[in-house]
């Protein structure tokens, strides 16, 4: 403040009244708006602080408890059968050899108390990581029979093995929060998409074994992408020389990488595949068939059939079935109404004889901006 405006403000200050006088009023809004910010600093600072020392102590009393009870050997052996089910036993000792925590040490008990304490929190610290990537691994892995079947088996199957897994506590759980989060972004997109695509909500065969192809494309590139942050980040690990080779690293990244590209290349070709077989464009053409005369108590058979004649094309096909799941019918005999449903095929028996001209009017429900609407595709009576 004093190059700025020739003004020394005390460390203390923190109000209006704290301020020396000769300011004028944009000044003094500008330096009570700072001294609000500084204020606000120094209370995160202190909160983080203190955060920071209550995790200290909490994790020094764990120590010195499993210590006092005897379980630090089982703690170590517990992480240990954590390592062993992720697919990192090795990286993982290695890792923990290096924090300060070997396993000759922990079985030992003669050596200094704080020496101890500082072991074993490395051990718990270890242990808190990894049952949690164990617990991420166990959603992903049963949001996926969900959705694919209980028979479904991922491959390569996330947050095991080096990598993408590192043996660093503070990087794998930074890996295994994104492959947990990229995959339930995986799961909710899949039927999202999907949706805009068919303009109406999923149902029937086809759209279940879409469903199942792009998730299966978009949970895979959950796992190439925590695998291109793995690659990337152990570089930066100063222990792990003997486990990682830099040169291996790079390779895997750019493996990662080719791997996403593929992968979104095979997504796009499913996309399009979806947005081809529900994008019917042309005229939709309704055809009716029905008794135009009928004797009194007569059962009057209607059917309903739909069919699409696409730019360039000279005739016009059958639409899909799925498309046809989509469609509502209203029917009519001359002016009145005989009823709406999904069904395209009616019976009727009427008590007046002669002609009748019945009429069929399709609707194709569509989803505007998360709105269902009715989409009028054709009309039609009956003998013409």
């Amino acid at each position: 403040m004093r190059k700025v405006w020739n003004v020394e403000i005390a460390l203390s200050a923190s109000n209006e009244g704290d301020l020396p006088s000769g300011l004028d009023i944009g000044q003094t809004r500008a330096l009570v708006k700072l001294m609000g910010q500084r204020e606000k600093m120094r209370v995160e600072a202190r909160k983080a602080l203190e955060d920071a020392m209550v995790r200290t102590f909490e994790a020094r009393r764990r120590a010195e408890q499993s210590l006092d009870n005897g379980k630090a050997k089982d703690e170590y052996e517990a992480l240990l059968k954590i390592f062993e089910q992720l697919g990192i036993s090795k990286e993982g000792a290695a890792s923990l050899d290096a924090e300060g925590a070997p396993y000759n040490l922990i079985q030992l008990a003669d050596f200094h108390k704080r020496e101890a304490d500082n072991r074993v929190k490395a051990v718990q610290k270890f242990k808190d990581v990894y049952s949690t990537v164990l617990q991420y691994r166990g959603k992903m892995e049963s949001s996926a029979k969900t959705i694919m079947g209980d028979s479904y088996e991922p491959t390569p199957r996330p947050l095991t093995g080096s990598l993408p897994l590192t043996a660093s506590p503070e990087l794998d759980a930074q890996i295994a929060r994104l492959n947990l989060s990229d995959a339930a972004k995986a799961e909710e997109s899949t039927t999202k998409d999907l949706e805009t695509l068919k303009k109406a909500k999923l149902d029937g065969s086809y759209d279940e074994s879409m469903v199942k192809k792009l998730y299966a494309l978009r949970f895979k590139i959950a796992y190439w992408d925590a695998m291109m942050k793995a690659a990337s980040d152990a570089q930066q690990l100063h222990w792990a020389i003997e486990i990682f080779d830099k040169q291996a690293l790079y390779s895997k990244h750019s493996e990662a990488a080719d791997k996403i590209s593929d992968l979104r290349k095979q997504e796009t070709a499913v996309l399009d595949e979806f947005k081809k077989h529900y994008e019917l464009e042309g005229d939709f053409i309704v055809e009716l068939s029905g008794p135009e005369e009928i004797q009194s108590g007569q059962e009057a058979k209607l059917q309903c059939s739909i069919k699409v004649k696409k730019p360039g094309s000279n005739e016009a096909t059958p639409v899909p079935d799925d498309f046809v799941s989509q469609v509502r019918y209203a029917w009519a005999s001359g002016k009145t109404a005989l009823g709406e449903d999904a069904n395209p095929s009616r019976s009727y028996k009427l008590d007046t004889v002669g002609s009748h001209v019945f009429t069929v009017t399709a609707k194709r429900s569509v989803l505007k901006q998360g709105r269902r609407s009715w989409l009028l595709l054709d009309r039609r009576q009956s003998g013409r």
